[in-house]
């Protein structure tokens, strides 16, 4: 008698921002995924894989895939250099990966989404290329998430130059009830010179726009 096969888990693409405190939540995200019946794969840059798999339980369970970044394993990378990486050079690799993963899985198997962190955007474009749904995912919590959808209101109301100065310091961004304060002040592209600010603002707006012609996004809320 011939031996029945298994059929394969559709896979979903999990795609974080390369740093410890991104990958975590989205291994616990993929391993819920694992508990519905789909096989998670976790893609990160070569400069940080070994290290991040080193560190991570479960390996038998989630698949950990890297791809390649022109960076130096050795590192330390800045926040421009991991970025100027995702832009220019990650892309076209990550679309070589997904393209291999459908060819190795073809029937059941194949990629039937992808989820992406939100810092991580050049990924919504590498989705969008490939025809795979994709959801975002933000893992802080939901107040950060708030500050930077409303970009185009603080521009608008003058809270904010184009290039994201605060042209009033201090001024309440918004406020509930049951939140605190957040001000312009808080933005999180305010760190270091002026130059990396507006490099920072550029990142964050880029990463809003992109995330417009995503299905669905998953935050990090609480009561």
């Amino acid at each position: 008698m011939r031996a029945k096969c298994t059929p394969k888990k559709p896979q979903i693409i999990l795609v974080p921002y390369p740093t410890q405190g991104h990958v975590t939540p989205m291994l616990k995200l993929g391993l819920a995924c694992l508990n519905h019946g789909f096989q998670p794969i976790i893609v990160t840059p070569e400069f940080i894989h070994h290290r991040i798999v080193a560190n991570m339980d479960h390996k038998d369970e989630v698949r950990f895939l890297s791809i390649p970044d022109g960076l130096d394993e050795e590192g330390p990378h800045d926040f421009f250099a991991i970025e100027k990486a995702m832009e220019n050079i990650m892309p076209i690799h990550l679309e070589s990966l997904i393209h291999k993963v459908d060819a190795e899985e073809e029937g059941d198997g194949e990629v039937v989404c992808m989820v992406i962190d939100l810092l991580a955007s050049w990924a919504i474009q590498v989705a969008n290329r490939c025809r795979i749904p994709a959801a975002g995912f933000w893992p802080a919590m939901e107040a950060t998430y708030r500050l930077i959808t409303v970009i185009p209101d603080m521009i608008q109301s003058d809270l904010i130059s184009d290039t994201g100065c605060p042209q009033h310091p201090g001024a309440i961004v918004f406020s509930r009830s049951s939140q605190a304060l957040l001000s312009t002040e808080d933005l999180p592209w305010l760190i270091g010179t002026q130059a990396s600010r507006k490099a920072r603002f550029k990142f964050w707006y880029r990463t809003l726009e992109r995330s417009r012609t995503l299905r669905w996004l998953l935050v990090n809320p609480f009561p």
